[in-house]
């Protein structure tokens, strides 16, 4: 055989190549496993005790209050709960024990199924990253592309031009997500009411959201979107 096809017996390469490494293949014995398995189980068993501390240390309070300020239906009685502006009520609640910082608050909704193909898509990327998009480019936001869209599905009974928009202009943002918003409000106050508990919305979107995927933009009246879409939405 030629010289430059030999290769060196002794190099790592050829080993690792010819798969003649050495190997270590330990045979288990019953000391050797009950030495590891006991002291698998003590670690589990000691992280498991921790865990169930910590989760008996949270309180959870889930309150359900649409049953006591009345049920959203559609047709007249769906317009008139979202659009009067006194539609308040105030729900009371014990806490088991004391609340220590931070506390949460979230909200549930039942059969909403945000996981649905269909209103998964309703959108478009690059209208929400701050672009001005033509109404080609906007297929998937269906059925939510013009402000007409967006009043009748929110059921408001307003006329064009008395927000600043036309029925024919581009809903932006347009599709399901952006139309489907939650604008239910909280306030916590103590039993007697004298005291008022701030809920805080910072820091509650990630910071990718906040700088790349969700521009407020600057329409060309001067307002920022943000403002003009709550005021349509409210």
């Amino acid at each position: 055989m030629s010289e430059l096809f030999k290769e060196d017996r002794n190099k790592f390469s050829y080993a690792f190549k010819q798969q003649i490494m050495k190997a270590w293949q330990p045979v288990p014995t019953i000391n050797s496993s009950l030495l590891l398995f006991s002291t698998l189980s003590v670690i589990f068993l000691s992280l498991g005790i921790a865990l169930i501390v910590l989760s008996n240390q949270i309180v959870e309070v889930s309150v359900r209050y649409d049953s006591q300020c009345g049920r959203v239906f559609y047709g007249n009685n769906y317009l008139e709960m979202i659009n009067s502006p006194n539609n308040k009520c105030t729900v009371e609640f014990q806490v088991p024990s004391k609340l220590k910082a931070p506390v949460y608050v979230y909200y549930e909704l039942d059969n909403f199924y945000q996981n649905h193909r269909k209103y998964v898509k309703s959108k478009n990327i690059n209208q929400l990253q701050g672009e001005d998009v033509s109404v080609s480019q906007l297929s998937d936001c269906a059925p939510i592309i013009y402000y007409s869209d967006l009043r009748k599905y929110r059921a408001i009974q307003q006329t064009s031009n008395t927000d600043g928009f036309k029925d024919t202009d581009i809903a932006n943002p347009c599709g399901l997500i952006a139309a489907s918003y939650f604008n239910d409000t909280y306030v916590l106050k103590t039993n007697n009411g004298s005291q008022t508990k701030e809920i805080s919305n910072q820091d509650i979107a990630w910071p990718s959201d906040k700088k790349e995927n969700l521009i407020n933009q600057k329409l060309n009246n001067g307002q920022m979107l943000k403002m003009v879409y709550i005021n349509i939405l409210l």
